[in-house]
This record gives C-alpha cells, structure tokens and sequence, in this order.
C-alpha cells in the first residue's frame, strides 16, 4: 500500500516538471482554453427570446360569448380566453326630436372610428361589453397578474358577484397592461374577424368601468332606437321584462349565468337585471343628496322589482362597511375598452429622473386612480392631485421603483410603492379609508435588549436557504449520476482512473505499471518524443486534422462523436475543443431550467458524451493532462463517477480487473497486450 502511494506521488511530480519551452507554452495556452470554457459553463443557459405568439381562444364559446352575432369584437383574455364587445355608434349629432333634458346624453362620442359593413360609412363609436363579466373572466383578469389560470367549467359561466369598486379597476389594469403586451401581434378590429385590439391613432388601448353616461346611452337603445324610444325609461322590448332581464319577478334571488335572456337593439346582454353594474366615477356634490365618494351602481338587480328598472334608476353604496370593504353578491359590472389617458406635461422635479422624450424605450407612465380627492407625492415630492373621475396621468418617468404618498383631508394617509416599467402605463387603484382617531395608549415599557442570538437569525436564514438549494440540486446531481454509472458499467468500457479495457496503442513498456522505473522510462520517452515533435511541428503549414473556418470545426465536431460512440481512435485536439465548444453552445440553446424534455436531452446527449470524450482525452493524451479535470467539475460530479468505477472494477475475482495497486508490489514480465498502455510518441497536433 505505502509503496503504491509513493509511485502514484512520484508520477504527479514527474507529470508536473517541465519539460521544455514548447511544453510549457503549450500548457499554458491548454490551461486558459480550459478555463474560458470552465467560466461559460458555470454561466449557465443564455436566455433566448422567444417569439410573440398571438393568443388564441381554447375556451367554449358559451363562457364568453354564448349568442353570437356576426358583428362582435372579440378581445383575447389571458388563459386562452376572449371577451366579447358591441360596437356602438356615437357620432355627436343630436336630432332635432330628441328631448331637450337628453340632448348631452345623446351627443354622446365615443373614442373609436367603426366602419359600417354595409354602407362603408365611418362613425365614432364606443366599445361596451356584450355580456357583464363572469367569474371565469374575472379569474382569467386576476391571472393577468402573474396568477394562476382558473379551471375552466360550467361554473365558469356564473356572473360575477360580490365585487367591489376597487376589485374591479384592479381587474381591468392587470388586463390592460396584458393587452399591452399582446398589442403587436393582434389586428385592428376595425379590419379583423377573430381576435382583436382596437387602435386610436396608433395609440394604447386600456379597459375600464363605463362612465354613467356610456351606460346610461346604452341602457337606452342608443341610435338603434328612434328619437322617441330614447326617452322612455327602458328600451322596447317586443318579448315583456321577463324575457330581458332577471329581476325580482322571475330571478328568485339568484344571479343567473350570463347571456340567458334577450339582448336589447344594441346587442347588449343584461343591461337590466341579474347584477348591479359598478360604474367609474362616484358621486359628487352635485348629484345631491347622494353619499359624497360613495361607488354608483345602476341596472338594478335580482332583488330589485319590475316596476323600478330603467335606464334613470341609479344609487350610491359606500366603499366601506362595518365588516369592512363592502362586496354585495348582486353588485358586478361590466367593462368598456377606451384610449389611453392623453399625454400631460413631463414631471421634471429634483430627485425624480426624467428620460429623454426621444427615448421611449427607457420610460414609462404612471395614473393614480382615487375614489376622493388626494394630494399625491411621488417620491416625496408634490407631483398633483388626483380626484374621483380624473385620475393623474404621469409620463415619461425613468424605469424603477417610486414611493406613493397620497394625502387627503379626513382620510388615512396611503404609502405604497409601485414600479414603472419600460413604455407601459402602471395602473393604480387607491381606496381611501376614512381617519378613525384612536384613544392614546399608556407609554409601553423600555423593550429589553435583543439577546445575542438574535444576530445570528440572519445567518441561520442563510444557511437554511443554501440547504434548500442544494436539496433541490441533489435529486438532479443523483439522477445524472445513476444513468452515467448504469451506461458506463453497461458498456464495460472504464476500468479505474480513465483508463479503457480494451489497448488501443502499442505500449513502449514490457513490464507492469507497478514495476519500479516504469515511470521514470515512461515521462523521459514522453520527453523525447515531445521535443522531437516540437521540432516538426514548426515545418508544418496546416496540421492535419485542424481545417480552417466553421466547416473544419463541424467536421471535427462530428469525427469527435463518431470516435465517443465506437471507442475507436482518439480525439485530437482541434476535435476535442470543437466538441466541447459546440456542446456549449447547444446546452446554451437548449437546456430547460424548469426540466422538461430539452433538460433530459442535455443529460444524455450533451453530458454523457461530454464526459466521455474528456476521459478518452485525458487517458490518451501524453501531456500534462490533468487541466482537463476541470471541464469534469461542472458535469456533475465527474470525478466521483471515476472513483466509484475504480472500486467495482478492483474486486477481486472479476475478469477485467485492473491489476493495478490490487496486490502489494512487485516486478513481473507481462504479455504486452496486458501491460498498461502507455503511448511511445507523442503527437504534438493533441
């Protein structure tokens, strides 16, 4: 055993004498080779972008749109699904019949252009949902946000209840800046049949609540109706009440799935009925005597009774009640698609960075939505106020994080923060609650020294959050290491440190490894051939095996994996860079962090051969070759690998046994297909 130790000590100080300029130099350009690759490897994957796809819709139709007329505007929700819009015209001429109390309702423009199919006249428009929102879509909303997709069943079709006025701008935000996202790759509805974003000028479009008189001009009829139908309190309906709306007559209390009943002559679905329908703005002084601030619902409900449903009816709940915020389980909404808020002056405050103008791709835009009239600071510098109805609008503001401060008289002051990102607008929806004095406390007593141990939880975090990562790489570390283990015993081809069970080269020894001299003739007849190769290699103009350019390199490339799956030959050293440097690049390309099948192709086709080729070099290479243990370090445990192998093939009694430190030393001639295989020359194109 000692005097193993010592011809194995023996061999690594001869393996790490030089021997000679030419060696040197070769080694060292070998060791920064080694470590270029080592350090783009530990790097790990390069994200690459992956191609917008345009959303489609794998939803049932009758979860968004379960009467479908010719002419609706399909917008793509996120989890493959869709909502369905009416367009309707709102041109802003007002007939001369049209009642003189109705006149502004009338006149109404929307944000939009819509091309009559028929006539190929083109009018102001407004977009207002066909159904209001169902449970199904109000989750698709929340997904929006990161969140998970919501099961898609036949509950899905349920209207959604139980809504407050802030979770339905929160809604509509996440969704706004998801279309964002999609903007580029869906068509103009003004020209498609299946999904689609409107544009305005090439503008954003956003989703929000309907204004009172956007729902109030539908709830109507609009143009779709004469002058004269217009003023009445509820749009003709040729089937009676109970075959337009669930209401207290027929509903039982119960909100019903949405598109049940008979749209009316604008194609809108339950604009009577079902659900309350939350609207934008809340109510103002000048609507006396309502609740000043408190959220405007219209449409009445299943609770409300025939007789007092109509496009007037209308009424005031407050955001907040004694179980805190209130969500009645008739109130629900609906949402109208609308242009993004106009541009306003630039914010150019100290402590606030501004970009460029010309620079889009480095701004982004911030509106703060309240329910009461606020002072709002941005990053504790006064930058507006913010009412129901009119909303602050800031633009080109420098990507990052910005402290919200907002202030109003009466009410808790709300600090938040919220990130602007590149060339989007950040949504924010703040409710604010009413300032509640409290009676003073006595003075707590003097809190007691933390204990010592306490600084120490910052390092216990530490270690335990190392601990779970290295648990989750174990299972990987060991899966990789078992299929190394079963396709190396399998293939019998190691033996112990590298070596392969069947010679390949003539040996230059008769005697065995454990012989004494043996390494000392071995590294000189190294030495010799080295400098005599040296010497030819300076004649040579193109080394064989080394063609320029990327054709080379493939070739090589492909030589290399030829001589891995058959262990015949060996891999020089233009073949053995262009493997490993491609295999690089393919992992880069195609390894999955999250697992999957691209993952599973790495291990067996990019890293078992990786390994392979590496021992194969390392075996045949007469260099100074234990540099190339360092592309084994990043493959997962390559030199564990070897080490185990060593020890199933030194049992004793196997019949490809290495001899080799088996049995205490001694000298023995052997046939020369059994002694160690040692190459006789060496080839300076390694």
């Amino acid at each position: 055993m000692c005097c193993r130790r010592l011809q194995a000590l023996g061999a690594l100080v001869i393996a790490l004498s030089p021997l000679g300029r030419e060696w040197r130099a070769a080694t060292l350009r070998r060791r920064a080779l080694s470590y270029l690759l080592l350090l783009l490897i530990l790097l790990g994957p390069l994200p690459v972008p992956a191609a917008a796809v345009a959303p489609s819709i794998t939803w049932d139709r009758e979860f968004f749109n379960p009467q479908p007329r010719p002419d609706d505007v399909l917008v793509p929700l996120p989890c493959g699904g869709a909502m369905a819009f009416r367009w309707v015209v709102t041109d802003g001429a007002v007939p001369s019949e049209v009642a003189s109390g109705l006149k502004v309702l009338y006149g109404l423009s929307g944000p939009f252009v819509h091309e009559d199919p028929s006539t190929g006249a083109r009018q102001a428009a407004l977009l207002i949902g066909k159904y209001e929102v169902s449970m199904l879509q109000q989750s698709a909303m929340q997904a929006a946000a990161a969140g998970p997709c919501p099961p898609v069943d036949a509950a899905g079709r349920q209207v959604q209840g139980r809504v407050a006025w802030q979770d339905a701008v929160q809604a509509a935000a996440n969704w706004s800046a998801w279309l964002e996202r999609q903007a580029g790759v869906l068509p103009d509805c003004a020209r498609a049949i299946g999904l689609c974003l409107p544009r305005v000028d090439k503008g954003r479009v956003v989703a929000r609540l309907p204004r009172e008189v956007e729902w109030e001009f539908v709830a109507r009829g609009g143009r779709a109706v004469t002058p004269t139908q217009f003023a009445d309190p509820r749009y003709p309906m040729p089937e009676g009440l109970d075959g337009h709306a669930w209401y207290a007559g027929n509903a039982e209390g119960r909100p019903r799935p949405i598109g049940y009943r008979a749209p009316n002559p604008l194609g809108v679905h339950d604009i009577y009925g079902n659900v309350e329908e939350l609207q934008l703005a809340r109510n103002r002084d000048s609507r006396y005597p309502g609740q000043v601030g408190a959220a405007v619902i219209r449409g009445g409900s299943v609770h409300t009774e025939g007789e007092d449903l109509s496009a007037t009816r209308r009424r005031e709940v407050p955001f907040y009640g004694p179980g805190g915020v209130n969500r009645a389980p008739d109130n629900g909404y609906r949402l109208v698609l609308d242009r993004a808020p106009g541009a306003v002056v630039p914010i150019a405050l100290a402590g606030i960075p501004v970009a460029p103008t010309a620079t889009q791709a480095v701004v982004g835009h911030l509106q703060i939505n309240v329910d009461v009239p606020a002072t709002v600071r941005l990053d504790a510098h006064a930058v507006g106020t913010a009412a129901p109805g009119a909303p602050l609008a800031l633009t080109n503001l420098a990507v990052g994080e910005y402290r919200l401060e907002l202030e109003s008289e009466g009410y808790t002051r709300v600090h938040e923060k919220h990130r602007v990102e590149a060339d989007r607008w950040t949504q924010v929806a703040v409710a604010m609650q009413p300032h509640v004095t409290l009676p003073v406390p006595p003075p707590a007593p003097a809190a007691a020294p933390a204990p010592a141990s306490a600084s120490a939880s910052g390092a216990d975090a530490q270690r335990e959050g190392a601990a779970s990562v290295m648990e989750s790489f174990l299972p990987v570390f060991g899966v990789v290491l078992m299929i190394s283990l079963a396709l190396m015993i399998w293939r019998r081809r190691l033996d112990y440190a590298g070596q392969w069970a069947q010679p390949s080269f003539n040996p230059t020894s008769a005697r065995d490894a454990d012989s004494p001299g043996f390494d000392r003739s071995m590294w000189s007849t190294i030495g010799q051939s080295s400098r005599r190769e040296a010497s030819r290699s300076k004649s040579r103009t193109k080394p064989p095996g080394q063609e320029a350019g990327v054709t080379g390199a493939l070739s090589a490339y492909f030589d290399a994996w030829r001589k891995y799956s058959d262990f015949k030959g060996r891999a020089n050293r233009t073949q053995y860079w262009s493997f490993m440097l491609i295999n690089l690049f393919v992992l880069v390309f195609l390894s999955d962090p999250d697992g999957g099948f691209a993952f599973m192709f790495y291990l067996i086709a990019i890293l078992l051969p990786s390994l392979a080729v590496t021992v194969r070099r390392m075996h045949d290479s007469n260099h100074r070759g234990w540099w190339l243990l360092v592309v084994l370090i990043p493959n997962l445990g390559g030199i564990f690998l070897l080490v185990a192998l060593s020890y199933l093939t030194l049992r004793q009694g196997t019949p490809d046994a290495n001899r080799f430190g088996a049995v205490p030393c001694r000298s023995a001639s052997v046939k020369t297909a059994s002694s160690w295989r040692a190459r006789g020359r060496d080839d300076w194109n390694d």
